[in-house]
Parts: C-alpha cells; structure tokens; sequence
C-alpha cells in the first residue's frame, strides 16, 4: 500500500460489505482498502456480542500490524450494533459503523416522520435499528421488515427478474401506504443492489443506502483528522473460511475490482486458540466449526 497514513480497512461476514467498498471507492478514489470477509464464521446475526468480540479482533491486530490501517468500518449491522462501544476503546484508529450514519440520513429526510428497514430477521429481532431511530429522532415512527426470502435470491444472484421486481415495488407501496417516505437498507445485501430498489421505488419512496452514508462519514472523519490519502486506490481482499463462492460472487457485481484475493492468515487467526480468546462463550462457536 502506497500511502503515508495507511489504508481503510473493511470487515464483513461475507460480500455485503462489498457495498462499502463501493460507495468508498466511488467518494474516495484514491485511498487504498483492505477488505475482509467471514464466511469460516458467517452469519454473524445470531451470535453474542461476546462470541463477535472474540471472532472479528484478529483482523483488527493484522491490520494494525500488517498495514497500519488508519481507520477501520465495521459494515457488518450486528457487529455496529453491539460491539463498537467495545472496539472504540480498544482499537487506536477511529472505527465506524454501518447502522448510525444511514439512521441520521434517514431522519434528516424523511417527512412524514415514518420510516421503514428492511432488513434480516436477525436484524428486526434485535431491534437495534428501532432503537437508535428512537433515541435519535422525536415522534419517529419505524416499520421493521424482514425479508430472507429476497436476501437468499440476492446471494445467488437470482433476484434481478420481473417477478422479484414486481414484488419489491408492491412491497415498497405497501410501506408506502402505512405512511413511509423513506426506506433504509438494513442489511448490506440490499445496499449491493440499492439502485434495482430505487428503480421499484419508481420515485414514490426514498431509499436510503447505509453504505453511501457511511462512506460520507469516513470522509468527514479523515477529512478532520487529516489523514486524507493519497495512495493508488488500491483494493486488497481477505477471507477467512472458503474462497469459491466468495469468487463467484465477485465475478457476478460488475464494478466491484480488486487487486488481489487471498486467504486470511492462519498466524492471525487466533479464535481457535481458546487461551487467548477472554470470553468462555467463544467455545461453542469453537465446537461447531
């Protein structure tokens, strides 16, 4: 990596956050990423915030090590949700989340003072979007709706059809008809396809992309530290667990370029070294892999 100040680095449990990458690559072009996804321990949604803290602290310690990274985003919603009080006072890089900053846009335009998330039903059980729309905003209402079924059809790449099409716009009607103006992708595979959403929408209902306003959030951030880069717009990529479906993937989003791919490594996978790992849940996620 070629700049002064480091890289951003990226962690998900899988390609959901391929979303942020995106919107980063598009506001910061020229700063290099570091991107890692998590299928060995994928889905994150059911798991403790204890069990998270112990899975996701390696890649912070290799991209410490390894790149000095200056800012890490942690697109994942539960792990924004549980784990960033924790990891802000660990870590000495700024971490951001993926849930605040498409909440707050989300307030800041919606009218009619309703807002709907779509999101997984992991996500809508927790209720963390619910809560921080509340504690933020006054006299908000929120419509949580979860959708697996379409997440499932985005993660094989089979929802760009009129079917699916049809159904999202009389999903989104419906949201419309109970009061919502504004919509938030709660759940980063529907960040992917934001733009299949905005068509449905047919203007009828703002569609708000977490991923667009968290990249706006790391821009402001480096903008204020200044540690603004001014490296090759390089995209380097991590998985941990199994690598072909996660190539499948990419070669299915068109736009979404890298450098390399490689397998997370083994030195720094330190889940499995149960000594080292402070929380005693940790052992049955240990057990089932």
């Amino acid at each position: 990596m070629g700049t002064m100040t480091g890289p951003i680095g990226v962690i998900d449990s899988g390609i959901g956050g391929l979303s942020v990458v995106t919107a980063l690559r598009d506001l910061l072009p020229q700063e290099d990423i570091v991107y890692i996804a998590d299928p060995k321990y994928f889905p994150y949604g059911e798991k403790t915030t204890e069990e998270l803290l112990c899975i996701i602290r390696p890649f912070f310690s290799f991209f410490l090590d390894e790149f000095s990274t200056k800012l890490v985003v942690t697109a994942c919603g539960s792990v924004s949700a549980t784990c960033l009080p924790f990891l802000n006072r660990e870590i000495p890089v700024p971490v951001i989340g993926i849930v605040e900053p498409g909440v707050n846009e989300a307030i800041a335009i919606t009218q009619t003072r309703t807002i709907a998330v779509l999101a997984t039903n992991a996500t809508v059980k927790s209720g963390m979007f619910r809560r921080l729309i509340e504690r933020v905003g006054r006299n908000l209402r929120v419509i949580e709706k979860a959708w697996p079924e379409f997440i499932e059809a985005v993660e094989r790449g089979e929802y760009h059809t009129p079917s699916w099409f049809s159904q999202v716009s009389r999903e989104l009607e419906s949201l419309r008809s109970q009061g919502a103006d504004t919509v938030i992708m709660g759940c980063t595979h529907f960040s992917l396809i934001t733009a299949f959403f905005e068509e449905a929408a047919d203007s009828r209902i703002r569609i708000v992309d977490p991923a667009k306003a968290c990249a706006r959030e790391v821009k402001t951030c480096l903008d204020v530290t200044g540690t603004t880069g001014s490296g090759n717009g390089q995209t380097l990529m991590y998985v941990r667990g199994e690598r072909s479906h996660f190539h499948w993937v990419l070669d299915m989003l068109n736009g979404v370029t890298f450098q390399s791919l490689n397998s997370f490594p083994e030195e720094y996978d330190v889940v499995s070294r149960r000594s080292q790992c402070a929380f005693p849940s940790c052992a049955r996620i240990i057990r089932t892999k």
